[in-house]
């Protein structure tokens, strides 16, 4: 005889099923009904029966939170869900991988027969048994019965859910992928799944890496097909024993940060021994792309700005490998020293804090949103410089103060200065402080001192050598104007 339970929020579909199924004549009967998740769970628990009819949405607990304690346990109970969910079409397709079926309310009864008849012989088939999920330090080699041949390639796969899909669409979604994992790996023999820290975990059987990639591209488009939404691998090492699949997976884990950069990841596969041969670029190389960046927003050349943009971007996404706050630190460095270059052109408006920027980049759900809405920043800013064409005064300002930034390692004197914006030099004195309350002097040290300080910071060069390098006569010219900005 197979026992069954019934759970539902509405007490009136359980009494409508039991109306509807003449259980005894199938061999079956009911032991337990229950009107919320909790009880429902603690009543397969306790009688341990072989079958569960249950509601997807229940108070205290959900059918999928079940579907996973049953699992968790080691439960033989086969689960039908019944819901009244009818947006979730792809989770009738899905959880056919899974559970024994997914019958939309109202219930029609040939189909619910079809289901609790599918669900007795499962049970009755003593062949069919669960493989152990999870990682059990004793037996270990029971987590990976179905693995036969030699050679092992753990992968973890994540579901790159959109902003819109809510909790309880992402908890079906999962089951649905994990379902359907299982099914592909099973039809082409290539491995299995489970699940590890809440993570979906693949080891790949009997491949070599160069044939990982290819068999994760099929994969891939058949689970996107499937979902509708991007999936992301973390493709981990190449291992010969089934006793070293535990540490690989670990050193795997690691990466899991890597999704957040999935997009500049081709075909986001990320295959981690890549990733640990990648050399990091230095940062002087950061520093020159930032000031093409910076310059070409000065010069207005929009141009130059995507392109410059585009390659500094590329370059933190290799110098934060995987780290998420610091591409944010990163970026958010960057605009903020433009905002700084083109409020000292305009000579005013307001520059957005740091604190401003990183609150504005850790609301980014991942790095090309960041690069999208940072790089309008910019263009922004690039747009705004445009408007002091129209203001000759600031024209003239931006000329010398644009030429002071490019020559700052010069010996840029006065006559040098209004030469170049065409005024007579006294003139040009008097001018250059009425514009930026401070005199042209001055301005040029402190052009000079904040080119010094990524130096001072990052290298081990001596005082006098930044000062020769920084356009300063000496190393006491130097601390002498340093000790004036900064006290």
């Amino acid at each position: 005889m197979v026992k069954l339970i019934l759970a539902d929020d509405e007490p009136i579909i359980t009494r409508g099923i039991q109306k509807l199924i003449d259980f005894p004549s199938l061999g079956a009967t009911v032991i337990g009904e229950y009107e919320d998740g909790k009880s429902a769970m603690d009543g397969i628990a306790r009688l341990n029966p072989d079958l569960a009819l249950l509601d997807i949405s229940m108070p205290e607990m959900d059918g999928i939170e079940i579907l996973k304690k049953i699992k968790e346990l080691k439960l033989a109970t086969k689960v039908i869900f019944i819901s009244g969910f009818q947006d979730f079409e792809y989770a009738k397709a899905a959880v056919k991988y899974g559970a024994v079926d997914y019958l939309i309310k109202p219930v029609i009864r040939d189909e619910l027969l079809k289901a609790i008849e599918k669900a007795t012989e499962d049970i009755r088939d003593a062949g069919n048994v669960d493989w152990t999920e999870g990682d059990k330090q004793q037996g270990i080699y029971e987590n990976y019965s179905k693995l036969n041949k030699k050679g092992y390639i753990p992968i973890i796969a994540e579901v790159m859910f959109d902003n819109d899909v809510n909790e309880q669409t992402e908890k079906l979604m999962k089951f649905s992928f994990n379902s359907f994992l299982n099914e592909y790996l099973e039809n082409h023999q290539r491995g299995i799944v489970f699940t590890k820290d809440e993570n979906t975990v693949l080891v790949l059987n009997g491949v070599h890496e160069d044939e990982a990639e290819i068999i994760l591209h099929g994969v891939r488009d058949e689970a996107e097909a499937f979902l509708n939404q991007k999936i992301f691998f973390v493709v981990g090492e190449y291992v010969e024993e089934i006793s070293d699949i535990p540490a690989a997976y670990k050193r795997c884990y690691r990466y899991l940060g890597f999704d957040y950069f999935a997009s500049f990841i081709p075909g986001r596969i990320l295959l981690t021994g890549e990733v640990q041969a990648l050399e990091e670029p230095s940062v002087s190389e950061f520093e020159c792309m930032e000031k093409k960046v910076i310059s070409s927003i000065v010069s207005m050349n929009l141009v130059e700005l995507h392109l410059y943009y585009n390659k500094l971007v590329k370059l933190i996404f290799k110098m934060s490998v995987g780290k998420r706050e610091d591409a944010c630190f990163y970026l958010c460095s960057m605009v903020h020293r433009a905002d700084e270059r083109v409020r000292e052109i305009l000579g005013d408006g307001e520059q957005r804090s740091m604190s401003e920027l990183l609150k504005s980049a850790r609301n980014c759900d991942s790095y090309k949103e960041l690069t999208e809405v940072f790089g309008e920043y910019l263009e922004a800013a690039l747009r705004t410089l445009g408007t002091i064409a129209e203001n000759s005064d600031k024209n003239v300002m931006h000329v010398a103060k644009t030429y002071i930034n490019e020559h700052y390692a010069e010996n840029i004197t006065l006559s040098i200065l209004a030469k170049v914006v065409h005024m007579n030099p006294y003139y040009f004195s008097t001018f250059f402080k009425k514009c930026s309350g401070i005199n042209y002097k001055d301005y040029v040290s402190r052009i000079r001192i904040e080119h010094a300080l990524p130096l001072l910071v990052s290298t081990d060069q001596k005082l006098y050598e930044i000062a020769t390098v920084i356009g300063f006569s000496d190393a006491r010219t130097f601390s002498d104007a340093f000790q004036k900005i900064y006290h």
